[in-house]
């Protein structure tokens, strides 16, 4: 057995081992924990400055920050509502957002897809119709004047219908701006012919008569009998015999000697001499008498009226037994 002595010298040796490992007064242990402390203080300051580096990165009014916030809200609403788990954290709730999104996106995706496939389809068709219509139009050039024609025809009617719109509105124009005159002329009881003599008569450059003392009080150089389909023209000597000089100076075509059966277009022909003088000897006009013998209806008898007054004034005359040779033709061919 182990002597007492051998005893204290075996503690005496461990304590000055003990003192040995001593660094001013601290175990290895303690050594360590302070080391891991520090550690820990160290990695606490990195990370404290990284959130603080990824807050300045990211300004708060930033779409990324409002996205962020949202996705925030979102996580803790969805916690306490019990749509998400208790324990999921916002990174991971996050990232199924992103997923359910970029799903979204692919099913958009597809259905345009599949919108263009239609489109195709149908552009596909129209250009097989279009193929087919180039290949009926080739086997038969006769289609392609025949469209050509109708166009032309479109055309034209447009045409047609653009100048009568035109002419519609002028019409209506000169409608309204003669409305009063029309109303004076009512009041007055001068039929249109009637009012127009006396305007020219009284105003200061009003046309004169190229035969006779006014418009008012014409020499008559003709009287005219319509009938349907022609004019018979008989001159007034009485008339004639005043104004002789003035006879022998109208144009050839004018000059009508003995009584004539014209027709339409012989009688426009002829009485475009009379405007032709007019023009030349201070714009006059001549005065006509007017017979109604022949015409079937109103509307010939206003044609016919409105013809001859292109061309003079026309003055009706109703008792047929004036006319200046007393009788008028009953029927007349005219070839």
């Amino acid at each position: 057995m182990a002597s007492d002595r051998d005893l204290l010298a075996n503690i005496s040796g461990q304590s000055e081992d003990y003192r040995k490992g001593l660094v001013l007064g601290f175990t290895m242990a303690e050594i360590m924990l302070i080391l891991l402390f520090l550690l820990l203080l160290l990695l606490g300051k990195e990370l404290r400055d990284l959130y603080s580096e990824l807050d300045s990165s990211i300004p708060k009014d930033s779409v990324q920050a409002s996205v962020g916030k949202d996705i925030e809200e979102q996580w803790k609403e969805a916690v306490e509502n019990g749509i998400a788990p208790k324990d999921m954290p916002l990174d991971q709730y996050a990232g199924k957002l992103i997923f359910k999104s970029e799903a979204d996106q692919l099913d958009v995706l597809a259905a345009q897809i599949k919108s263009l496939r239609e489109q195709l389809k149908t552009k596909e068709l129209d250009i097989e119709r279009l193929n087919d219509l180039i290949q009926e139009l080739e086997s038969d050039p006769e289609y392609i004047k025949d469209l050509e024609s109708q166009l032309a025809e479109a055309k034209d009617r447009l045409e047609d219908l653009v100048a009568t719109e035109m002419a519609l509105a002028e019409a209506e124009k000169k409608v309204e701006e003669s409305k009063p005159l029309a109303d004076a002329l009512a009041e007055a009881n001068l039929s249109q012919k009637e009012g127009q003599q006396c305007l020219l008569a009284c105003g200061a450059t009003g046309r004169p008569a190229c035969w006779g003392e006014s418009i008012q009080n014409p020499d008559f150089i003709y009287d005219i009998a319509m009938y349907d389909d022609y004019f018979w023209v008989a001159l007034r000597e009485e008339s004639l015999a005043k104004n002789l000089d003035k006879w022998n100076n109208l144009p050839n075509k004018a000059r009508i000697e003995t009584p004539t059966f014209l027709s339409a277009s012989d009688f426009r022909k002829r009485m475009t001499g009379l405007v032709e003088y007019g023009k030349t000897n201070d714009n006059c006009v001549f005065s006509v008498r007017l017979f109604d013998v022949g015409t079937s209806t109103k509307q010939m008898y206003k044609d016919l009226r409105q013809l001859v007054g292109n061309y003079a004034y026309e003055t009706p005359v109703r008792d047929t037994s004036r006319w200046t040779e007393g009788a008028f033709p009953e029927t007349l061919i005219i070839e």
